[in-house]
């Protein structure tokens, strides 16, 4: 019976605390996976980053910060609006977040190998006005991603207009430092943590002379499971120099999760029975259109989910007859952001993505 109770217990904290690696295979598995973000921008974190190293635990979940919610979508990029500006890419890391009345879509492009991770840049759409903007932003992570890893990226860029002479050099040091247990209010999960060291110089000469020049260097740790990729990320203030910083700039963490609870099923509608379209206005305010076929008589039901994967209205339950059938949602006492309105007959079902702006 001690034997037993012995190899019980080897058996459970194995499990709880299990050394991972990461692969591309991993990073792919992710798409139609959505996950709830809170972030922390006051500028001002305490934070208790715990230790490098083997088998450690960090528990964010008691920890209180102030900001804003915005989910993040793992998509492939075709259909995104900016997948022509990044054609190698393969993966999109897609979010959402509102800022006032204004509402922002941003997409960060990644082209994922079996060897590494190449982050292409980033773009963003202000739903609102329809503005957008791109910048590429290159940074290379190595796959599998696993303990002991380190690896050093540096970029040079020189730019020369009328005698003036724009030097830049960036430098990141990145190492797997540790493995262990992360928790956050999403719950436990085991992780890698990545520490990364950024160092940037800008010199500015005229005519040969140097006119100005700057630099600055910071601290970001990633916790990464293979599940969200990302669990938390804490960054230090600008110049800080002790890498076991206790004052973050900016901190985030996985407050909840839906992988596949609402999953944006358009790209494989094959229903034989009926077919969802596209709500219309979309984005909208406050009201839009649903509309779907069938071709025989059933039963169906068309409801609307948030990013939760909670209900929050039913626009038809019942059976009706074959044709075209239409129906508005009034969503004047809901919050903006990302709905999902799903169509089922019983044994078929079809979702798709609409956006309520306010």
């Amino acid at each position: 019976m001690i034997k037993l109770t012995i190899l019980f217990i080897f058996i459970f904290c194995s499990y709880i605390s299990a050394q991972i690696s990461i692969t591309s295979t991993d990073i792919f598995n992710l798409i139609g996976n959505i996950d709830l973000v809170k972030e922390d921008t006051t500028g001002n974190i305490a934070i208790n980053l715990g230790n490098s190293g083997e088998n450690q635990t960090w528990d964010f979940s008691n920890l209180t910060i102030e900001g804003a919610e915005f989910s993040v979508e793992h998509v492939a990029p075709e259909g995104t609006p900016f997948a022509a500006v990044y054609p190698t890419a393969n993966f999109v890391r897609q979010g959402q977040r509102s800022e006032g009345d204004s509402v922002f879509t941003f997409y960060n492009y990644w082209e994922v190998t079996s060897s590494n991770i190449l982050s292409l840049g980033f773009g963003f759409v202000d739903e609102n006005s329809g503005d957008s903007y791109t910048e590429a932003d290159e940074d290379t992570t190595e796959l599998p991603l696993t303990y002991g890893m380190e690896w050093t990226d540096i970029s040079n860029e020189i730019i020369n207009s009328e005698g003036l002479t724009i030097i830049k050099r960036d430098s990141t040091y990145s190492k797997v430092d540790a493995w262990g247990t992360v928790i956050t209010p999403a719950g436990t999960f085991d992780c890698l943590r990545i520490y990364d060291y950024f160092y940037e110089t800008e010199q500015w000469y005229f005519d040969n002379l140097l006119v100005f020049s700057d630099t600055s260097s910071w601290y970001l740790y990633q916790w990464l499971s293979k599940d969200h990729i990302v669990i938390a990320e804490a960054e230090s203030q600008e110049g800080e120099t002790n890498p076991n910083f206790t004052n973050a700039e900016f901190f985030s963490y996985l407050i909840n999760s839906a992988p596949s609870a609402i999953e944006d099923e358009t790209a494989n509608q094959i229903a034989t029975t009926f077919k969802l379209n596209q709500n219309y206005p979309n984005p909208f305010n406050p009201e839009t259109v649903f509309s779907f076929e069938i071709k025989n008589p059933s039963k169906v039901d068309l409801s609307i989910y948030n990013i939760y994967g909670q209900k929050v209205a039913t626009l038809v339950s019942e059976t009706l007859n074959s044709g075209t059938h239409q129906y508005t949602w009034n969503a004047a006492g809901n919050a903006s952001g990302i709905y999902y309105y799903r169509l089922t007959n019983g044994q078929e079902v079809i979702t798709r993505k609409c956006t309520l702006l306010k």
